[in-house]
Protein backbone atom coordinates (compact mmCIF):
# COMPACT_ATOMS: atom_id res chain seq x y z
CA UNK A 1 0.00 0.00 0.00
CA UNK A 2 1.51 3.32 -1.29
CA UNK A 3 1.43 5.73 1.22
CA UNK A 4 2.35 9.80 0.90
CA UNK A 5 3.77 12.51 3.25
CA UNK A 6 1.37 15.57 3.10
CA UNK A 7 1.22 18.58 4.49
CA UNK A 8 -2.07 19.75 6.06
CA UNK A 9 -2.18 23.53 6.48
CA UNK A 10 -5.22 24.15 8.79
CA UNK A 11 -6.87 27.45 9.17
CA UNK A 12 -7.36 28.10 13.18
CA UNK A 13 -9.35 31.32 14.74
CA UNK A 14 -9.09 31.19 18.60
CA UNK A 15 -10.32 33.60 21.06
CA UNK A 16 -8.03 36.83 21.46
CA UNK A 17 -6.10 35.61 18.64
CA UNK A 18 -5.29 36.85 15.22
CA UNK A 19 -6.50 34.18 12.37
CA UNK A 20 -3.46 32.05 11.44
CA UNK A 21 -2.27 28.53 10.12
CA UNK A 22 -1.52 25.39 11.79
CA UNK A 23 0.56 22.52 9.76
CA UNK A 24 0.33 19.20 10.44
CA UNK A 25 2.80 16.35 8.15
CA UNK A 26 1.05 12.98 7.98
CA UNK A 27 1.17 9.65 6.12
CA UNK A 28 -1.41 9.06 4.03
CA UNK A 29 -2.85 6.69 1.76
CA UNK A 30 -3.78 8.51 -1.93
CA UNK A 31 -7.08 7.19 -2.24
CA UNK A 32 -8.34 8.01 1.22
CA UNK A 33 -10.32 11.18 1.69
CA UNK A 34 -9.80 14.74 2.89
CA UNK A 35 -12.21 14.01 6.30
CA UNK A 36 -9.78 10.76 7.11
CA UNK A 37 -7.20 13.22 7.07
CA UNK A 38 -8.39 15.65 9.13
CA UNK A 39 -10.43 12.78 11.82
CA UNK A 40 -6.69 11.66 12.02
CA UNK A 41 -5.33 14.59 12.69
CA UNK A 42 -7.65 15.33 15.64
CA UNK A 43 -7.48 11.97 16.74
CA UNK A 44 -3.47 11.89 16.75
CA UNK A 45 -2.00 15.82 16.51
CA UNK A 46 -4.42 18.22 18.02
CA UNK A 47 -7.98 17.45 19.83
CA UNK A 48 -8.84 21.50 19.61
CA UNK A 49 -9.40 20.97 16.01
CA UNK A 50 -13.10 21.60 15.63
CA UNK A 51 -15.09 20.60 12.03
CA UNK A 52 -18.25 19.39 10.69
CA UNK A 53 -19.20 16.14 9.10
CA UNK A 54 -22.32 13.46 9.59
CA UNK A 55 -22.70 11.23 6.92
CA UNK A 56 -19.96 10.38 5.59
CA UNK A 57 -21.76 9.33 1.54
CA UNK A 58 -21.75 13.18 0.54
CA UNK A 59 -25.53 13.20 0.95
CA UNK A 60 -25.81 16.16 3.79
CA UNK A 61 -23.08 18.48 2.94
CA UNK A 62 -21.90 18.74 6.45
CA UNK A 63 -18.23 18.60 5.96
CA UNK A 64 -18.05 20.99 2.91
CA UNK A 65 -14.56 22.88 3.30
CA UNK A 66 -12.36 25.11 1.26
CA UNK A 67 -9.64 22.67 0.14
CA UNK A 68 -6.96 24.50 -1.93
CA UNK A 69 -9.31 27.69 -2.29
CA UNK A 70 -12.06 25.15 -3.69
CA UNK A 71 -15.54 24.30 -2.07
CA UNK A 72 -15.25 20.33 -1.80
CA UNK A 73 -17.20 18.04 0.42
CA UNK A 74 -14.16 16.31 2.11
CA UNK A 75 -16.00 13.28 2.98
CA UNK A 76 -15.61 12.09 -0.88
CA UNK A 77 -12.29 14.47 -2.36
CA UNK A 78 -9.52 11.77 -2.16
CA UNK A 79 -6.14 13.20 -1.61
CA UNK A 80 -4.90 12.41 -4.60
CA UNK A 81 -7.11 14.74 -6.31
CA UNK A 82 -6.14 17.81 -4.31
CA UNK A 83 -1.91 17.05 -3.81
CA UNK A 84 0.96 14.78 -4.32
CA UNK A 85 3.71 12.68 -2.43
CA UNK A 86 5.06 15.79 -0.76
CA UNK A 87 2.94 18.06 -1.18
CA UNK A 88 0.24 20.42 0.87
CA UNK A 89 -3.62 20.98 1.28
CA UNK A 90 -4.33 24.32 2.27
CA UNK A 91 -7.55 23.58 4.56
CA UNK A 92 -10.56 26.59 5.60
CA UNK A 93 -13.85 26.62 6.84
Amino acid sequence: MTQWNVTFRVFRCKQGKSPYYDEFTIKVVPEEFILDAVERIWAFHDRSLCYNHACHHSTCGACGMRINHREKLTCITPIHAVTRDGGTVLVEP
